[in-house]
């Protein structure tokens, strides 16, 4: 992990004294006299140089706040007065300020700053553009100076800031690292300033995975913190917590117990408690469980004070001295022992241990840390935990002198449940009284020392790849590990599965010892599973172990088992909340989507509305319409959506007209968006984004039409299938989607170095829920996951909650395994070529019919050639016969004496007239002729006649 790093700048202790004011106001003691700048923000975003990009960013921030709280005032500046602006923004009172532009920060300089008078109202500064966080040097870089700003007493500035060094910063990264800030901030809810910072970072490497000309190094450097890492922002109005304690403690105290609530009485989980005395003799902390309650282990053997604190986000820290005291009458335990010895009531293993299945006597030692003798001394136990039965409950101590310490002749009795765990903690409280109305309770904690088993690993014993495959049945054996403390004898397991698609067919499985702290396998008595041949490939199925033994042990455990290996031809999911996404190529299964075109463009023949967009390119524009249906889209209700023409749809309303596409789920762009192909996006002369309503299908269309990437000007055109899921239904209400591309150019490298950076990373398609927290992406930066076929044109995409059935493979039939015609010059004829799937698998197939050129003549006849010669074959009704002559037994062998040289002439025995010529012999060629004159040894054939 990486370290949270700020820095502290200063020339004089009087400017540290300053920091420190404004750190110990913020956190220790907020400025209450006006609470509403707890809630408001100023997004600045300064276009001029840096591009309309600054001000999407701030857009993509403000609707991430507002999607986070709900409650913040942000006020938003993209133009006029920039300084004015900012300036009455901090004098006013804001709890963030953020600012993504130019060089100067729009004419915002350190007089500026130092100018302020916004008092303990102290925001957190992000100026993350060149030149602001250049903190080495003589002068004070910006973030200094929002750091430094004031004096004692009177401060003004931010509480800290985070800018970039260098004047080489670019668009792109700067926005990447600022809104990876706020989502660390309002979405991670990584409350810290160092932590957000480090959550901006993360950013850059998540969208820029091939670390592009190493900007993500440059970029994680140049980006800086001047404030205390540690320092936790506000993100709402500090509230008052209620702590309940005692005031003081008595030396001889074991334990501390603290309930946290707030003003109206709700416990207060996860708060932060510590109780600390000089010197660590007193140093515990821990968080309150969901009851707001905290037990904190201590002893206190000195009087003193304590200092106890307690934190909570959005709490006002609760800061209380608890003091320890010297009592006149302080009963508490000072020591324990446990009694397994067979002997009594006890019974056990006699190792001074409690484990699993025992009867224990329990020992208790009181001690009197008062200064008064105390008479009458008992006791009484109890606990809450389910796998403890208390026996013997109370015990009398009689009287006990100061200082002395008294166990009673008796014991406790109480027994523990076999299936108890190795690791479990029993928390007693023990109630002791004494004849005068005094009380006091105390804790004791004893750990079952037993053994905890869990499955480490599983083996897939099928004889091949060690991975189990739909419709395979496997041995199947679990890896054991004890990470309790004692040996695990012969453990009986039992395997089940609730997944009907994974049968457990022998569910006994046997495990020999299994030493504490070592592993074991069932490979002498295996289990055997059943995977049916539905399961889609990377399925996690729950399993189930029952273990036991003879000596009691039990307990049940859960683990997952994967089936199968990814490909491409597998759909691709699910997500977090269950959607998945089938392409064109998942052809085995029955929800893979078929390309099929619609044409919704009224220039190319379609029935469209053409949705008024403009955009030339390194911007964007965006329209909110109205769906012709409602849709629930990741569990929420959506009657609109807005149509951006960079290729997206954000299902609600969104101002946001996001060019540079990002990694889904993330920061930038609108939370929820459905794209199919998010990228900088030009519509241009002729082309269109248009909207179509089939009220007889009850699917409603967008398209993008020939609109041209920003990168070269390839075309692009593809839509967006959204189905009324009244007509359509799914298992979670939700719309199916559906994706298609006519003309697919994922070209959208980008440029990196020199002095203009292009942001690229190709193209984004996929889907993101309205937290921004939950995302199935197909493919960002041209890169694709092992269940996605690259796009390309004439593909397909279907998201949809719906699982599929995977069907048996596509069996190709033909009625005819090949044609045969002989036709004469002129006719015609055909015959039917009949294709049947005999699977279940969509059957995809190509019919190629090649033809040779012209010049080689596909005929069974021709001619005539200038003299009259005419030709056919044996397929012509006048043509020849064929009647084979073998003369191999009877005619005279022809040697030669090259392979490319002929014989001499050979007697005919008779004339031949041939093209108007008479000859009376020929010659024998090697290469495949004969001829009557002279020989050629070219061995190359070329076409006839030749010169």
């Amino acid at each position: 992990a990486d370290a949270a790093i700020g820095r502290i700048s200063f020339n004089s202790l009087f400017e540290f004294q300053s920091i420190v004011d404004k750190i110990m106001h913020y956190e220790k003691f907020p400025y209450l006299d006006n609470t509403a700048w707890y809630r408001k923000s100023l997004m600045v975003g300064d276009p001029s140089y840096s591009g309309i990009s600054t001000v999407i960013t701030k857009r993509s921030i403000k609707e991430m706040i507002d999607r986070e709280t709900g409650y913040f005032n942000q006020q938003e500046v993209y133009s006029g007065g920039f300084v004015t602006q900012m300036r009455n923004g901090f004098n006013g009172g804001i709890s963030y300020f953020n600012y993504r532009g130019y060089l100067g920060m729009s004419g915002w300089n350190n007089s500026d700053t130092n100018n302020l008078n916004n008092g303990y109202m102290l925001p957190f500064v992000v100026t993350i553009t060149c030149g602001t966080g250049s903190f080495e040097g003589t002068s004070d870089a910006t973030t200094e100076a929002f750091l430094k700003a004031g004096s004692p007493g009177a401060p003004k500035g931010g509480i800290g800031s985070i800018g970039t060094a260098t004047w080489g910063t670019h668009t792109c990264f700067n926005n990447c690292v600022d809104a990876g800030v706020y989502y660390g901030i309002f979405t991670d809810k990584i409350y810290t300033m160092g932590g957000s910072l480090l959550r901006g970072k993360l950013n850059l490497y998540l969208n820029y995975p091939d670390n592009p000309n190493n900007k993500v190094n440059i970029f994680s450097v140049w980006n800086n913190l001047m404030g205390d890492p540690g320092l936790e922002l506000w993100t709402d109005i500090p509230k008052e917590l209620i702590v309940n304690c005692d005031p003081e403690i008595s030396i001889g105290t074991n334990y501390f117990s603290v309930m946290v609530k707030d003003t109206s009485q709700n416990p207060v989980a996860n708060a932060w408690v510590t109780l600390l005395k000089d010197n660590d003799e007193i140093f515990a902390s821990a968080f309150t469980d969901d009851d707001g309650e905290v037990i904190l282990p201590v002893y206190a053997a000195s009087t003193g004070s304590a200092n106890l604190t307690v934190t909570a986000h959005n709490f006002i820290p609760y800061l209380e001295t608890i003091d320890i005291i010297q009592s006149n009458e302080f009963v508490n335990v000072v020591n324990i022992a446990i009694d397994d010895d067979n002997s009594g009531s006890s019974s056990g293993n006699d190792d001074g241990n409690v484990n699993p299945g025992e009867n224990i006597e329990l020992i208790i030692g009181l001690r009197n840390f008062g200064n008064n003798e105390v008479n009458g001394v008992s006791a009484v136990l109890s606990t809450d935990n389910e796998f403890v039965t208390i026996s013997d409950d109370s015990e009398e101590f009689g009287s006990i002198p100061a200082g002395a310490t008294v166990s009673t002749e008796d014991d406790f009795d109480f027994s523990v449940s076999s299936n108890v765990v190795g690791g479990t903690e029993i928390i007693f409280n023990l109630l002791i009284s004494d004849e005068s109305g005094n009380e006091w309770n105390d804790n004791i904690f004893i750990t079952v020392e037993g053994a905890n088993l869990y499955p480490r690993d599983y083996i897939v014993d099928d004889g091949n790849n060690g991975i189990l495959e739909p419709g395979e049945v496997s041995d199947f054996m679990v890896s054991l590990e004890n990470t309790g403390s004692v040996t695990a004898q012969n453990v009986t397991a039992i395997l089940s599965c609730e997944n009907e698609l994974l049968t457990v067919e022998d569910s006994i499985g046997f495990f020999t010892s299994i030493n504490a702290g070592g592993e074991s396998v069932n490979n002498s008595d295996k289990f055997v599973l059943n995977a049916n041949n539905q399961l889609i490939p990377g399925s996690q199925i729950p399993l189930k172990l029952h273990l036991t033994n003879e000596n009691g042990y039990d307990s049940e455990i859960s683990f997952l088992v994967s089936v199968g290996v990814v490909t491409a031809n597998d759909p691709l999911g699910p997500d977090a909340y269950g959607y998945y996404c089938y392409d064109s190529g998942d052809s085995d299964y029955n929800l893979a989507p078929v390309y099929n075109w619609i044409e919704i463009d009224p220039s190319y023949g379609g029935n469209g509305t053409i949705i008024s967009l403009s955009d030339n390119g390194n911007s964007g524009d965006v329209e909110t319409i109205n769906l012709p249906f409602d849709i629930y889209f990741y569990g929420n209700h959506y009657e609109t959506i807005s149509v951006c023409s960079n290729g997206w749809i954000a299902p609600g309303q969104t101002s946001q007209f996001s060019f540079m596409n990002w990694h889904l789920p993330g920061p930038l762009g609108p939370s929820p968006m459905i794209a199919p192909f998010w990228d900088d996006l030009r519509v241009v002369s002729g082309a269109h984004v248009c909207s179509y309503y089939d009220e007889n299908l009850h699917y409603f269309v967008v398209e993008w039409s020939h609109l041209l990437n920003e990168y070269n000007n390839a075309s692009e055109t593809f839509e967006v299938i959204i189905y009324d899921p009244e007509f359509y239904p799914t298992p979670t209400g939700d719309a199916d989607i559906h994706f298609q591309y006519h003309t697919f150019n994922n070209v959208d490298q980008g440029s990196y170095s020199g002095g203009y950076v292009s942001h690229g990373e190709y193209a984004t398609v996929g889907l993101e829920d309205p937290s921004g927290t939950i995302g199935l992406e197909y493919t960002y930066s041209n890169d694709y996951p092992a269940a996605a076929h690259t796009i390309q044109n004439n593909f397909a995409l279907y998201f949809t909650t719906k699982i599929s059935t995977i069907m048996n493979p596509p069996v190709a039939q033909l009625n005819h395994d090949e044609f045969n015609f002989a036709l004469s010059v002129g006719e015609s004829a055909s015959q039917t070529l009949q294709i049947t799937n005999l699977g279940e698998a969509n059957l995809i197939y190509n019919i190629v019919k090649d033809y040779q050129d012209d010049s080689i003549l596909l005929r069974d006849s021709g001619g005539p050639d200038g003299y009259g010669y005419f030709w056919n074959d044996s397929n012509e009704p006048d043509g020849p016969e064929f009647n084979w002559r073998d003369i191999s037994g009877v005619g005279t062998e022809v040697n030669f004496t090259h392979n490319d040289v002929g014989t001499n002439l050979i007697p005919l025995g008779f004339t031949f007239n041939f093209y108007g010529v008479d000859y009376d012999s020929f010659r024998i060629n090697p290469n495949g002729w004969i001829g009557f004159g002279n020989d050629n040894t070219e061995w190359t054939n070329t076409s006839i006649p030749s010169s």
